[in-house]
Order: structure tokens, then C-alpha cells, then sequence
């Protein structure tokens, strides 16, 4: 399988980098999730109504992928197009919120309820990008890039999935840490990097690597 990483999306310590380059920064001391990502969202003057009805794992997840999603390669249809995300906790923050409104007997509020399933966040970027492939959230005690590429080069190698989205995402009360990457499953001679867990970890440890590869680089050289 020759498959290109053809974006790529890093939110962490306050910054947002944008296929190897530094897209945003906060100017606020230690911001929690939702109130960065609110803040990112009004300051790049994005627009999409429903993004203020998201827990904070959906809209840093969604803040990422409107950042880095690029429309499809000619010729492939929506149902080919997949998700394949990994979360330490998942949905947990949106759970405790639920669970509080159960605790103080307050009426439960489907605004809530609906985001305590970790697979939200897929929802709601398969919504705005129209990816109706196979997706799915899988929860791993830390970001695992072996397991990531081998479960998308077994979709992208069964012939149904010809572009995926795939990466971590953790958010609780006061951190976050969203890496996603776009998978194409045809290389791409103009741009991009080749898909493999080691491009993974070059690129979930510095951000700035995929602006900074070249073909003639060992990937392996990059990573030490």
C-alpha cells in the first residue's frame, strides 16, 4: 500500500498547527478546552452554527478536521471516505457533566446526554464532510501509531475506503490534545508523505514535520 498523509491537524499547549505550520495560538493564560476552542473558533471567523452545542471533545475534533479536511480525489464517493479515531477517555468529560445533572436531580438535557458516547465526534465530522465510509472511535491507553496504520491500510487496502481520517484525541476538565492526519490511498507525487506508523510518530511528535519532509529524508533519521 502507497499511501500519502495529505494533511495534517495538531491542537495542543494553547497552539494549532496546520500542515506543519503554526496556524494559531491563543492569547489567553492556560484556557480550558471548551474556552480555547471557542476562542480559536471566533478568531479564524469560522462559521457553522451547530459548533456551539458540542461537548469540548467534539468541537476541538471538529475545529481540527475544519482545518485540514480536504475535499475527495476525483472519483471517490462519499461512502469511501472513512474515520478511524483513538481516545484514552473518549466521551468521559460529557459523562460527568450527565452525571452531575443526575446527582443535583436537575431535568437531564439531551444536549448533554448525546455527547456521552465517545463515537459523537465521529458523527459529527462524518455530518460536516460528508464521510460515510466505515468509522469508528477506539478507546487505547495512549496514542498507539502502530495500531492506527494497520487498521487504516487494512481499510484502505480492502478497495470500500479509498480516503481516510484518522488520529488521537483527548480531551478532559483541563487539557487537550487532538492530532489528526488525511489519508489518501493513492500517493500523491506533488505533496504529502508516505503513510506508515513511523510517519505517525514523526508527525504526532512535531507538527512542524510535514512542512519540513522531504522524499530524500529518512523518516527513521527524522524520528530520532
Amino acid at each position: 500500500m502507497n499511501a500519502t498523509i495529505t494533511a495534517t491537524c495538531t491542537i495542543r499547549n494553547g497552539m494549532i498547527w496546520v500542515n506543519g505550520q503554526l496556524y494559531h495560538e491563543t492569547d489567553l493564560a492556560q484556557p480550558g478546552p471548551a474556552l480555547f476552542a471557542e476562542r480559536a473558533y471566533r478568531t479564524l471567523s469560522l462559521a457553522y452554527p451547530k459548533f456551539f452545542k458540542m461537548d469540548p471533545l467534539s468541537k476541538l475534533g471538529w475545529l481540527a478536521a475544519e482545518l485540514m479536511t480536504q475535499p475527495a480525489p476525483e472519483g471517490v464517493r462519499p461512502d469511501q471516505r472513512g474515520v478511524v479515531l483513538y481516545s484514552r477517555t473518549g466521551s468521559l468529560l460529557a459523562d460527568w457533566s450527565h452525571q452531575q445533572i443526575l446527582h443535583d436531580n436537575r431535568p437531564v438535557s439531551p444536549a448533554i446526554f448525546v455527547y456521552t458516547l465517545p463515537n459523537i465526534v465521529v458523527g459529527e465530522l462524518c455530518i460536516r464532510h460528508q464521510l460515510m465510509g466505515e468509522n469508528g472511535v477506539f478507546l487505547t491507553p495512549a496514542w498507539q501509531p502502530h495500531h492506527a496504520a494497520l487498521m487504516v491500510n487494512s481499510l484502505l487496502t480492502s478497495g470500500d475506503c479509498r480516503q481516510c481520517l484518522t488520529g488521537w484525541i483527548e480531551v478532559n476538565a483541563d487539557q487537550y490534545e487532538v492530532f489528526l492526519c488525511q489519508v489518501n490511498a493513492q500517493p500523491n507525487d506533488t505533496a504529502g508523505m508516505p503513510f506508515s506508523d513511523v510517519s505517525l510518530q514523526i508527525l504526532y511528535q512535531n507538527p512542524a514535520a510535514y512542512s519540513a519532509w522531504q522524499p530524500w529524508f529518512s523518516q527513521e533519521a527524522i524520528l530520532a
